[in-house]
């Protein structure tokens, strides 16, 4: 096939000298941000277009270890839409047959795909989403996405969950870029720079690139020497072909080890459909190869090590009793075990920005900050076909609470009703996980789950957050919401005999906390059921630390600023049993609704809850107390795990036999 040859403008760069290398942030920056850096703008740099020729690869040969990328090719099961709406397709699917591409064009022993982008026109990224939006624009600027030292940090985040052969030899960071649609690319292509071209290290600079949940280094292209590059893109580029290119090799024998790349637009290009693209990153292991160019790991190994996870694989393990229907046996489930190495990189980094933010004396404001950052991530668990499912059998409308109640707050719910559903049914009135971060719109994939697998109405409620929000007003927007739904029991078709309350750990303890409430009020008629699941209950966390499991103390000082955020005053409300419902007296307990909690065996609430389970027990309002065996908090969020699936059988069974029968 014989292409055309382009002349289009290309974004270099120009080096201001010392003090002066660029940099971005995706969101601009805060007061304290600026403070701590010395910076005061977003960007900076000093970006130059230059006429540049961009080669029609198809009319030259090229290969990764010579010019830094090449042109293959490979049919996918995906269709477009699957890119778009089923992230559990793109890794479950699309990952595979990535990685198989990669091993038959390197021979690589093994390949592990890890992170995807679809990029178009029409995206949906912001200041607040960062790189994590579901669809991105296109990248116009020539750069390297990592810097040889964020490629060997990132290395050690991903290898260091692996076999240990794959910590040594050589390993390549890759990037497969394909179109999506099955009409050729038109414009907006993707040029990538013959490595054989640059001048090295005149052609260098280093940039900063921070987003909201990571920095790392990358190169930008100067222009001093753009007059001999060479810029390739491949025309009309169709959706079975893939454009494999390096990130970064360590294997520095080669002269293929980084490309530069960019989008590009050419002005006198026919009208044609936007590019729809996704980018698809891995990294290539080669164990055997010499000498060894791979960084140390013995950091990460260490690390691990202190995490002190339970396995199968430990000596001396003694069995439980099983005096519970699980079977209690002290280790992680084998999938979920594997997920946490897998992703152990990424969990000590969240974890060192919340015990960061966790010192600061703000009433909980910077810890609030990073739990709402982690939310765009959290919500990606829910982009695939099973929520989907879920969500498009149910019909959602929405509400608010008027300014009753005792409540001076109009509360927004959203009603997720299953379609299936026919006359009057039972009630969720839900808290949704966070109590300082996330909204009800955030949750509706996981209430419309809820709503279909246990055929019920769920009423999910937009309680407000701390620390904008002190206790007991969060407590008190839930309280309106059950009383609005019982009071309108007929216009929502529901029966007021079957009512139940449940929340999801930070939403857990709302719920927890509106027990206390109807207690206090004699008001638990209202309810037949309460549900709190994974729930934070009480001030363990301030505790001795001596007494706590390895996952409590691992949460401790995070904990306490939740609370922090929460209380108006810790001191004065230490025994207000709305703060602290684990609190409440043995009076109160007993006029609790008949409650079940539900819990996992590695959970950083299992001891304050567990303990509140013995109590509830004893006051004669315990229905259940069910902890699922062999993860902890946050595991098996998607339906890629059984333990999603037996977690949603449990719910399912507890609302059948408590709140239905």
């Amino acid at each position: 096939m014989t292409g055309t040859d382009l002349q289009v403008k290309l974004n270099y760069e120009q080096d201001e000298g010392p003090g002066k290398a660029p940099y971005l942030y995706v969101a601009p920056l805060s007061e304290e941000e600026k403070e701590a850096t010395g910076r005061k703008d977003q960007m900076r740099g000093k970006p130059v277009e230059i006429e540049t020729t961009v080669r029609d690869g198809r009319n030259h040969k090229h290969s990764l270890d010579k010019n830094s990328f090449e042109l293959v090719e490979q049919e996918t099961a995906l269709t477009t839409e699957d890119f778009y709406n089923d992230q559990d397709k793109v890794k479950s699917v699309y990952y595979p047959e990535m990685e198989e591409l990669i091993k038959e064009k390197t021979g690589a022993a093994h390949v592990l795909m890890f992170h995807h982008q679809v990029r178009a026109r029409n995206n949906n990224a912001t200041s607040e989403t960062g790189t994590v939006s579901s669809i991105q624009p296109y990248a116009y600027g020539i750069h390297s996405d990592s810097h040889p030292k964020s490629a060997r940090d990132l290395f050690k985040m991903v290898a260091g969950g692996l076999d240990k052969k794959y910590h040594k030899g050589r390993f390549l960071y890759i990037n497969a870029w394909r179109n999506i649609t099955d009409t050729p690319i038109g414009n907006d292509h993707l040029a990538v720079l013959d490595e054989t071209s640059v001048v090295k290290p005149d052609d260098y600079i280093v940039s900063e690139f921070h987003d909201k949940f990571y920095s790392l280094q990358q190169y930008r292209l100067l222009d001093v020497n753009s007059n001999q590059h060479k810029w390739v893109y491949f025309s009309a580029m169709k959706k079975n072909e893939v454009l494999l290119f390096k990130q970064f090799d360590s294997d520095t024998s080669l002269s293929g080890r980084l490309c530069f790349h960019t989008a590009f637009n050419d002005p006198t290009a026919p009208e044609c459909p936007d590019r729809q693209s996704i980018e698809a990153r891995g990294f290539a292991f080669f164990p055997d190869h010499q000498p060894n160019s791979c960084p140390d790991l013995s950091e990460v190994q260490n690390s691990m090590k202190a995490l002190k996870i339970p396995s199968a694989g430990d000596e001396n393990r003694v069995k439980s009793k099983k005096l519970f229907d699980f079977n209690l046996e002290g280790i992680y489930d084998d999938e979920i075990f594997a997920d946490i190495q897998k992703n152990a990189g990424g969990a000590s980094y969240g974890k060192k920005m919340m015990t960061d933010a966790a010192k600061a004396d703000d009433s909980g404001a910077a810890i609030a900050k990073v739990m709402r950052s982690f939310m765009p991530y959290i919500l990606q668990q829910t982009q695939n076909a099973y929520f989907q499912e879920k969500i498009d059998s149910c019909k959602h409308d929405s509400f608010k609470v008027p300014k009753d109640y005792g409540n001076d707050f109009e509360v927004p719910v959203i009603v997720h009703r299953p379609k299936s559903l026919t006359g009057k049914s039972g009630a969720i009135i839900f808290a949704h996980g966070g109590a300082i971060a996330g909204k009800a719109e955030d949750f509706k994939a996981r209430c419309s789950a809820l709503a279909v697998n246990s055929g019920v109405t769920v009423f999910n409620v937009d309680y407000r957050l701390a620390p904008e929000t002190k206790c007991p007003d969060n407590i008190k927007d839930m309280y309106a919401a059950l009383k609005h739904v019982a009071n309108n029991a007929d216009k929502f078709n529901i029966d007021a005999e079957k009512i139940a309350i449940m929340g999801e750990s930070g939403g857990g303890y709302v719920c927890c906390g509106l027990e206390v409430m109807l207690a206090q009020s004699g008001e638990s008629d209202l309810v037949k059921l309460a549900i709190l699941s994974v729930a934070m209950v009480d001030d363990y966390s301030f505790g001795d630390v001596a007494l706590m499991t390895h996952e409590e103390k691992e949460h401790v000082e995070s904990q306490k600023a939740y609370w922090k955020a929460i209380a108006v005053d810790l001191t004065a409300q230490a025994q207000d049993p709305l703060l602290f419902p684990g609190k409440a007296s043995n009076d109160l307990l007993a006029k609790f609704p008949p409650t079940v909690i539900f819990e996992v065996e590695f959970d950083i609430y299992i001891t304050e809850t567990t303990r509140l389970a013995r109590r509830l027990r004893a006051a004669g309002r315990l229905l259940e107390l069910v902890v699922q065996p062999g993860l902890g908090h946050g595991h098996a969020m998607g339906p890629q795990f059984a333990k999603f699936h037996e977690a949603q059988d449990i719910i399912k069974t507890i609302i059948s036999g408590y709140l239905l029968e």
